[in-house]
């Protein structure tokens, strides 16, 4: 019972520090914006790559899943059909979790940039620069 309760109490805390670093009050204090600083370009590109090497290994991780599976379906019944199977399985749902996580986190990424354009810091328009000067 202890246990639920420890979990419950970590969650609702992760909750909070999301939703402040998603939604910032409209007064912060002087120490709020040094809880949350922008990303840098080379943090962004770094992550970009990342999300896109996981995002290859995720569906190379897949279609090996698959293989997986039509060569256990193509065995006679045995201990290698079983170990052909249960392999996909590991395989498919691994690359299911690394899928999820990386859209997991494009999707913070994602909430974080539309926090900071509401706030201010941060502006998506293209600045206009004067050529004839």
């Amino acid at each position: 019972m202890v246990q639920f309760e420890e979990k419950d109490m970590v969650r609702s805390k992760e909750k909070e520090m999301v939703e402040r670093m998603c939604h910032p009050p409209s007064n912060p204090t002087i120490s709020e914006p040094t809880l949350r600083r922008r990303e840098t370009v080379w943090e962004r590109v770094l992550g970009n790559f990342v999300n896109a090497l996981l995002r290859v290994i995720g569906v190379a991780i897949f279609l090996l899943s698959i293989g997986l599976f039509f060569m256990a379906v193509q065995e006679p019944e045995g201990e290698k059909r079983k170990e052909l199977g249960r392999a996909s399985g590991l395989s498919f749902g691994t690359a299911i979790v690394i899928w999820k996580s990386v859209c997991q986190a494009e999707e913070f990424r994602r909430q974080r940039f539309q926090a900071d354009l509401e706030a201010g810091s941060i502006s998506n328009e293209i600045p206009l620069i004067d050529i004839e000067s």
